[in-house]
């Protein structure tokens, strides 16, 4: 079976994400079984940029010169014969999509999440608003196919708007992560935050150091571990400036998956902060790790904890609610410690192997019945 997968990045690309992974194994593991291409794009350099085709072991990799927000990106597609050719196109709807491939044969739509009220975190006041009313016109074309969502805040969105979900399949975590031979970093001796991610201002990092100014009077010594990069640094770290706390904040930047797997085993306490995800796979990450999560109860966060057994849910952008959550958790070391066994427990029911089995179900389900 030929099939081309469409997505705005992939995972050698800046501003890579948890969408960008799950299309990476998604990818890659449907490669064993059929003839795969993966369609990204990347903003060209010059005013004509050029098609590049890598190839990844069995997978194909057709990267777009234009930018995945563009009209052109889906122009371009309309004449691809990956597209034309293939017997089924899945669209990733995360930072670009929907791609609207109507040209093809038969097609999934993946979505990740729906953007709603990120946009008004990104852009101008106004255009936010207008961005985050329009997004629902581009999935008018989407209510005959089948629909994969990764959480249930996902489906609930789509919902809202029509479209009904054929299959959650969540993300996942490394499988190595998951079994019993791997070791857990060991706790480190300062009491430590961690947020994982794009530094994007809608990921919330600026309401974790707000948080912990809060409670550094009450936890001496206490620091946070900023792991990622992105445009909105510069303005966190003058967030950590004015709010005193620049030498309890450390800025890692980009590192690799062993060394985030290190860093996030040692931390006690994952904060996200995010106004809104798809799932929340760096959650999984941290309880896979044994270490609860601290964040907001809105949509993907609230699917990826499990409130009062995995982690702790605060009123949606209350800063002083989310120190308190923190802080609790510090002052009760034997809860904390239940909670860390619980979340790895927690994490045991997600891989990508088994969302990867998931998808290849559905996918043989429909060459099936095609």
């Amino acid at each position: 079976m030929r099939i081309a997968i469409v997505t705005a990045t992939d995972v050698s690309q800046a501003g890579a994400g948890g969408g960008s992974r799950y299309v990476e194994h998604l990818a890659n593991s449907l490669s064993f079984r059929h003839r795969v291409t993966l369609i990204t794009f990347r903003a060209p350099q010059k005013l004509f940029g050029r098609i590049e085709r890598l190839r990844r072991g069995l997978l194909e990799v057709v990267v777009l010169p234009c930018h995945p927000a563009s009209p052109f990106a889906r122009l371009a597609l309309l004449c691809r014969p990956e597209i034309t050719d293939s017997d089924l196109v899945i669209e990733s709807s995360d930072k670009g999509g929907p791609w609207f491939a109507f040209n093809a044969r038969h097609r999934i739509l993946l979505s990740h999440q729906m953007w709603e009220g990120a946009f008004e975190e990104e852009l101008p006041p106004g255009i936010g608003r207008v961005a985050r009313l329009a997004e629902p016109l581009f999935y008018t074309g989407y209510r005959q196919i089948p629909i994969v969502a990764n959480s249930v805040s996902t489906a609930s969105s789509l919902s809202r708007i029509g479209l009904s979900v054929s299959r959650i399949i969540p993300p996942g975590v490394d499988d190595k992560l998951l079994t019993e031979a791997f070791q857990c970093p060991p706790k480190l001796p300062t009491p430590t935050l961690i947020v994982v991610g794009r530094l994007r201002k809608y990921k919330g990092v600026q309401y974790a150091i707000s948080a912990l100014a809060l409670i550094s009077r009450s936890v001496p010594g206490i620091r946070l571990i900023v792991v990622g990069d992105g445009p909105y640094r510069h303005e966190l770290e003058d967030r950590a400036s004015r709010e005193g706390v620049q030498s309890s904040v450390v800025f890692k930047g980009v590192v690799n998956e062993w060394e985030k797997w290190q860093l996030l085993g040692g931390a006690h306490v994952l904060v996200n902060g995010s106004v809104q995800e798809g799932f929340g796979i760096n959650v999984l990450e941290a309880n896979a790790l044994r270490t609860p999560c601290v964040g907001w109860d809105v949509p993907g966060t609230r699917d990826a904890v499990r409130n009062e057994v995995t982690g702790l849910l605060a009123k949606p952008f209350d800063v002083a609610d989310l120190a308190a959550k923190i802080l609790s958790l510090f002052s009760d070391e034997g809860r904390r410690r239940e909670m860390a066994e619980r979340a790895r427990a927690y994490a045991m029911d997600f891989s990508w192997s088994k969302m990867e089995l998931e998808f290849d179900k559905l996918v043989g389900s429909l060459a099936r019945h095609s």
